[in-house]
């Protein structure tokens, strides 16, 4: 009995959320990171978000988040100047 319970339980669930791009989004998977990626100087943020994001949109997948530009270990402002750095404790 248990196992009926349970599998009627999360029939519902996926009625919910429709599939989408063909998969079934009450069991998608998703993959969290922390890194940088290293490009060329010249590559700006703007072109390298156009081709991520193309690399992504191209297998049907899609991206949450945000990104910083990092130049020389600083993170960049908006108005181009170094902030603060990615690693404070090798700055000291």
């Amino acid at each position: 009995m248990k196992h009926r319970k349970y599998k009627a339980a999360m029939e519902p669930e996926a009625e919910k959320h429709p599939p989408r791009n063909g998969m079934n989004t009450a069991h998608r998977k998703e993959f969290e990171f922390q890194g940088c990626v290293e490009v060329p100087v010249e590559l700006s943020e703007d072109q390298f978000l156009d081709r991520f994001l193309m690399f992504i949109e191209e297998n049907g997948w899609s991206f949450g988040g945000g990104v910083r530009t990092i130049v020389d270990g600083y993170y960049i402002n908006e108005d181009g100047i170094p902030e603060k750095p990615v690693w404070p404790e090798e700055d000291r």
